[in-house]
């Protein structure tokens, strides 16, 4: 009886798992790997049955096989670049940019064909004083913080962050890099008056490409 009723348990949580799961297989079959990876990572790590578990396990192995070949392939496009003009230029730019986006938020790839290395990795920051150009109502600011990279760098991985007395609840919270890597932009309501807030990024130097 005992293992009749321990045998409905696990039948009804394996049950209640499939449920759950199926809330995410959008973001499993997403066309962003990086989504993919991240999404079978989290079931791979905390899924409880061993054979959904296995089974993500799988899954997120075969996603950062294709991940590491289109990586491997964007550098090898890179390369040939360095050499290409004219129409074969163009045609490795659709390439690149075709990875790009399959990549998704693992890309850290320029619009352009740059490269991004390591000779200078720093941290840039901007800031902005709650002053008589703020915009809002006296009880609700909205801030539009902005940073641009210095020549010949481009911004990733944007933060903001808030100093001095007053830092309480923000809302609607924006965190954005253009396209090209050369602004970060912060847009949000806080509802009291804190000192400053301030957005930071780190700040890559490019190897080659327009400065």
């Amino acid at each position: 009886m005992q293992r009749r009723r321990k045998t409905d348990i696990e039948l009804k949580i394996k049950l209640q798992e499939r449920q759950y799961l199926t809330q995410f297989l959008e973001l499993g079959v997403d066309s962003d790997l990086e989504t993919r990876r991240r999404t079978a990572q989290y079931f791979a790590t905390l899924t409880p049955t061993e054979d959904y578990r296995l089974r993500w396990e799988k899954f997120l192995s075969i996603i950062e096989g294709e991940i590491a070949l289109k990586e491997a392939k964007a550098k090898e496009i890179k390369e040939e670049a360095k050499g290409a003009t004219g129409e074969e230029l163009v045609a490795l730019r659709k390439e690149l940019s075709a990875l790009k986006l399959s990549l998704g938020a693992r890309a850290l790839l320029p619009s352009e064909l740059t490269s991004v290395g390591v000779m200078e990795h720093s941290l840039v920051t901007g800031d902005h004083h709650c002053e008589s150009d703020c915009r809002g109502e006296p009880t609700r600011t909205n801030y539009v913080l902005t940073l641009k990279a210095r020549p010949g760098h481009i911004l990733r991985n944007p933060k903001v962050r808030c100093e001095g007395e007053g830092c309480g609840w923000s809302r609607t919270l924006f965190i954005t890099v253009g396209d090209d890597g050369r602004e970060a932009r912060a847009s949000f309501d806080v509802w009291s008056r804190p000192t400053r807030w301030t957005i930071s990024a780190e700040s890559f130097k490019l190897e080659k490409g327009d400065a």
